[in-house]
């Protein structure tokens, strides 16, 4: 069954439940005021019967009738004028007459006339008009005689003078349990079922992968609680997931990082002693002299290519080794005012327009400035060679403070909230689309030989995260923008213990 179909269910169930509730309630009400409807119907008969019992036994004092002259007297006289049908019985219960056909004998009837016979009102009757109202009642008749009147209304006439009343309560019945399921209805979809939905929409994202939903919080009751608790719960989830990825990442990179060093020591081993071989045969061929210009120039091109074979196998010893951090306190204006100062000496950048902007009020930031100058230079030596055949070539740095939501950091996982970010612009001819993603491969470059080992940015990558930042880039034809996100002192962990040194093993 789907989801939506078990929501429609259980709304189908409440709504079925509220139903019966209001049902029930309703139909208590229906007897009480059908009871209250029969009682008043009664009570206006006994009126109307002993109304017109004080009028029968007037005129029988008046006139001295006797109980026969007095049934005649009935016969004669419409009932409607005397609440109901009347009959007259001798002392002895013996049937004078009366309004219509004698009634049978029965014994609640013969116990009625003994009652009535000792002088005192004697009723009977029945709820909801089930049977016909009785009411008797002793007289005296003429020259001392006595005699017993009694007055019936049928039950058909009291179930007609019933019967508007009880439809005009079946009416307000029927509109009061439409109104109760309508009102019933809406307050449920609009307090119950409504918040139940956009939580399980939230639990829908939350479970197709949108990290970033939360349920809306309204009011102060059950369901907001319940928002609010589940909205922990995501925010919870969040930062396990994230923890969960910063350490699959740290375990893929250890693993990358044990296979380099299986493969540089395997190098060291089985090239270095060749190399070292090749470079001494070749110095001591170079100090002879019974070699032209040519061959001297060719050896020296094998002894430069050893070198550099030398150089590879070194550096990649050097990156396999356990990378420790001395954390410290420090600006980033003053990070990279000192950067910008010490690349723009070099040589190598003479014609390069490199641009440095400072931003006021930014945090200091808790770092290894020793690798994150590492860090910077890797880039802007990687931005000067993309520049280089530019005729305007610029590089620009600067730092800012970036909060989780703008373009450049929408793949950030590791900064926490007071981040600052370092940029290194270049209007370079970019990075294609297919190369971005293996930026951080090691021994991956578009250089061209001799000009790159392709673990520089590898490296710095791996230095980012070690710091509990981040490395992204974002690039496009005529702009590519590298982006450091490091942590600031406030937020950074690990700086309770100022002595402490990080490492990547």
């Amino acid at each position: 069954m789907s989801a939506f179909d078990f929501r429609n269910r259980l709304q189908f169930e409440i709504a079925a439940s509220l139903s019966m509730v209001a049902f029930a309630g309703l139909a208590v009400i229906a007897v009480v005021m059908g009871s209250m409807a029969s009682r008043v119907v009664e009570d206006a008969a006994l009126d109307r019967l002993r109304m017109g019992s004080r009028y029968i036994e007037r005129f029988m004092l008046e006139d001295q009738l006797k109980p026969n002259e007095l049934a005649l007297r009935l016969r004669a006289t419409d009932p409607e004028s005397l609440g109901g049908e009347w009959f007259v019985y001798h002392a002895d219960q013996r049937l004078a007459g009366g309004h219509a056909e004698p009634p049978t004998m029965t014994p609640e009837l013969h116990e009625l006339l003994v009652l009535a016979s000792t002088g005192q009102e004697v009723l009977r009757s029945s709820g909801f008009a089930q049977r016909d109202l009785w009411i008797g009642l002793g007289v005296r008749a003429a020259q001392g005689s006595g005699g017993v009147l009694l007055g019936r209304v049928s039950r058909e006439e009291l179930r007609t003078h019933l019967r508007p009343l009880l439809q005009s309560g079946a009416w307000v019945l029927v509109v009061g349990s439409l109104v109760v399921l309508v009102f019933g209805t809406y307050l449920l979809r609009q307090r119950i079922v409504r918040p139940v939905q956009r939580l399980s929409r939230l639990a829908r994202a939350v479970t197709d992968g949108n990290w970033a939903a939360r349920a809306a919080v309204e009011g102060e009751d059950e369901l907001a609680e319940l928002a609010n608790h589940l909205n922990a719960m995501t925010e919870s989830l969040t930062e396990q997931r994230q923890a969960l990825v910063r350490a699959q990442r740290s375990i893929f990179q250890n693993e990358r990082l044990a296979s380099v060093g299986q493969l540089s020591a395997g190098i060291a081993h089985e090239v270095g002693n060749p190399i070292a071989a090749i470079l001494g045969f070749t110095e001591v061929l170079l100090r002879s002299d019974s070699y032209s210009a040519e061959h001297a120039q060719i050896l020296e091109r094998v002894r430069d290519e050893a070198l550099r074979v030398r150089t590879l196998v070194r550096d990649i010893l050097d990156l396999t080794r356990p990378q420790t951090l001395q954390r410290v306190e420090i600006n980033p204006n003053e990070l990279l005012q000192r950067l910008v100062e010490r690349v723009s000496a070099q040589p190598d950048y003479a014609d390069l327009a490199l641009q440095f902007s400072a931003t006021r009020g930014l945090p200091s930031i808790y770092v290894d400035t020793g690798r994150v100058e590492q860090i910077l230079s890797n880039l802007i030596e990687n931005a000067a060679h993309a520049v280089r055949d530019r005729e305007e070539s610029t590089v620009r740095v600067w730092a800012a403070l970036v909060t989780s939501g703008d373009t450049l950091q929408r793949r950030r996982t590791d900064a926490s909230r007071h981040a600052v970010t370092i940029f290194v612009e270049d209007n370079g001819p970019g990075i294609s689309v297919e190369d971005q993603p293996h930026l951080y491969d090691p021994f991956f470059t578009r250089k061209d030989p001799g000009e790159g080992t392709g673990l520089g940015l590898w490296n710095a990558h791996r230095l980012a995260l070690l710091m509990d930042g981040s490395l992204d880039v974002e690039s496009s034809p005529g702009r590519t923008v590298f982006s450091l996100t490091l942590p600031a002192a406030d937020t950074s962990e690990g700086k309770a213990d100022d002595n402490a040194a990080d490492s990547d093993h």
